[in-house]
C-alpha cells in the first residue's frame, strides 16, 4: 500500500509530506540521519581535499631551492607545516644555493650540513647583490643557529634571520678544510 502525498512549496523548495498517519521507527530515522550525515561529510571532503592540495603544490620547496655551484648536492629533508629543511653537501668545502623568495608562511629554514668539518662563515646575497655575514666563524645574527652534528653541522634560521631570505638571493656556507 502507498502513502498518500502532500506536495508543499515554501521558498522555492518542493517538499513532500507525508500524512495519513506516516511515522517513521527509530531505526528509520536512525538510517536516514547516517546517510544525511555521509552525504554532508563526502561532499565537504570533496571541496576541501582538492583545494588544500592546491595550496601544497604552490609551495613545493623543490622549486625554492636550487644549488648554484656544481659540486654542490641538495637534499630534501621532511619538514613540519610553514618550514624548509634540506641538506648541502660539498666536496670544495664552499656550499652555494639559490633560494627563490619565500611565502611569508614559512617561519624557519634548516639545512643539514653533512660532511663539513669546522663551518667558518654563512654569507647571504640578496637580489641587490648586498652581502650579509650570517656567521663569521665565531658570532651570529639574531635568529641564525648553528649547531655541530657529530659529523657535519645544522644550520637553523628563523626570526629575524628570515627577514633576509624572505625575498630571494644565495646562500653562501665556507668550510674550513
Amino acid at each position: 500500500m502507498s502513502m498518500p502525498l502532500k506536495l508543499n512549496e515554501i521558498d522555492g523548495f518542493t517538499l513532500v509530506t507525508y500524512f495519513a498517519g506516516y511515522n517513521p521507527t527509530p531505526s528509520q530515522r536512525q538510517a536516514k540521519d547516517r546517510a544525511m550525515r555521509t552525504l554532508i561529510l563526502s561532499t565537504v571532503l570533496s571541496l576541501t581535499v582538492p583545494a588544500g592540495l592546491l595550496g601544497c603544490a604552490s609551495t613545493s620547496p623543490h622549486n625554492l631551492v636550487q644549488s648554484v655551484v656544481a659540486d654542490t648536492h641538495l637534499g630534501w629533508q621532511t619538514a613540519p607545516e610553514n618550514q624548509l629543511a634540506f641538506s648541502l653537501a660539498t666536496a670544495s668545502g664552499v656550499a652555494q644555493v639559490e633560494l627563490q623568495p619565500l611565502p611569508e608562511e614559512f617561519t624557519v629554514v634548516t639545512l643539514e650540513l653533512p660532511g663539513m668539518q669546522k663551518v667558518e662563515n654563512i654569507q647571504w646575497e640578496n637580489e641587490e647583490g648586498k652581502f650579509t655575514t650570517l656567521y663569521d666563524g665565531e658570532a651570529s645574527l639574531e635568529g641564525v643557529s648553528l649547531q655541530s652534528r657529530g659529523h657535519g653541522y645544522r644550520l637553523q634560521l628563523q626570526l629575524s634571520a628570515m627577514d633576509y631570505l624572505r625575498d630571494g638571493g644565495v646562500l653562501t656556507v665556507t668550510d674550513q678544510r
